[in-house]
């Protein structure tokens, strides 16, 4: 990835939860935000389904061209059993997401192009499509708004406390919950998600990366993190809070590569539905910015590109 790369696919999700943002808006929704009513504005072009597909698929979304309408299919095995709302908190995600594929335009317009429709499963998995990572941003953005959500998360740096409040609210999964706050959030911060054994995905926030603080992903650098995995594997479903090192979870450039011992803060939430051990990382911003502006970028340096890219193909990004 190049830093053109990481920038296009950063703005193409930005803007992916812009329009589930002005969607919301436009109807004044109120949460929790039902996606299925959306569905039912699109009556004329959309129909939506749902059914026990055990493990074949949580959504998908195909065009019909004879009768000219997408019909929407979701996955309803996570509802049994569940009391919170109609729809298990994945499952109104899988919604959700599908309508990502409905309303962004790029994506519409390949399904009435004759584009295969392909199945999607689970929330921010490691998808090495761009659109898999556009949708699940327009799902999170409709589930959790913009202009519903901003204000609170940036009342103060985010925890666990604030993503269990938001995802009661809004019914949401903790997953969907904490990579929305991060993506929100004016704190250097990120979440990541270790699943088995490796660090399979994460998101930073736009402070992080001004910061020059690029996520990594694979092996498990964090000792205290190797052991809250093989205690998630043997069963503990318990939160956690630790201080560790930046540089056992992200990539350092610039001013942030510079700076002794920089401290990070680790919870650790158990998501045991997703067999994922999430993460939310969060700096204090006097740390990361307060011995002087970042004001140039990782890849200035042919050696720290260099460096940053071996270790990103290394990893299998």
């Amino acid at each position: 990835m190049t830093k053109l790369d990481w920038d296009v696919e950063r703005q193409r999700q930005v803007l992916a939860g812009r329009v589930a943002d002005d969607l919301v808006k436009r109807n004044g929704y109120t949460p929790p935000i039902d996606p299925l009513k959306i569905v039912e504005l699109e009556r004329g072009w959309l129909r939506a389904g749902g059914g026990d597909f055990k493990n074949s698929f949580d959504g998908k979304l195909k065009y019909f061209p004879k009768q000219r309408r997408f019909i929407l299919l979701y996955n309803t095995k996570y509802d049994t059993g569940y009391t919170g709302g109609p729809h298990h908190p994945r499952t109104r995600f899988s919604i959700g997401h599908e309508l990502g594929h409905y309303f962004l335009d790029a994506h519409r317009e390949y399904l009435l192009g004759g584009g295969k429709p392909h199945a999607s499963k689970s929330e921010f998995r490691r998808q090495n499509r761009r659109i898999e990572r556009e949708a699940d941003a327009f799902a999170a953005s409709l589930l959790l708004p913009t202009h519903l959500v901003a204000r609170r998360v940036n009342q103060a740096r985010p925890t666990l406390d604030l993503v269990s409040e938001l995802s009661r609210e809004f019914q949401t999964s903790p997953v969907c919950t904490t990579f929305r706050v991060v993506r929100l959030s004016e704190d250097p911060c990120a979440v990541a998600g270790i699943r088995d054994g490796q660090i399979a995905w994460m998101f930073p926030s736009d402070r992080l990366i001004e910061g020059l603080c690029y996520p990594s992903r694979g092996n498990i650098r964090s000792g205290f993190a190797q052991d809250r995995w093989e205690a998630f594997c043997g069963g503990d479903a318990s939160k956690a809070t630790h201080e560790g090192l930046a540089s056992e979870w992200l990539s350092l450039y610039g001013t942030a590569a510079h700076i002794q011992d920089l401290s990070v803060c680790e919870h650790y939430l158990p998501v045991r539905l997703m067999n994922t051990l999430v993460v939310l990382i969060t700096l204090d911003d006097n740390d990361l910015f307060w011995h002087g502006t970042a004001d140039s970028g990782p890849f200035d340096d042919d050696e720290d590109y260099s460096s940053w890219t071996k270790e990103r193909h290394d990893s299998g990004d």
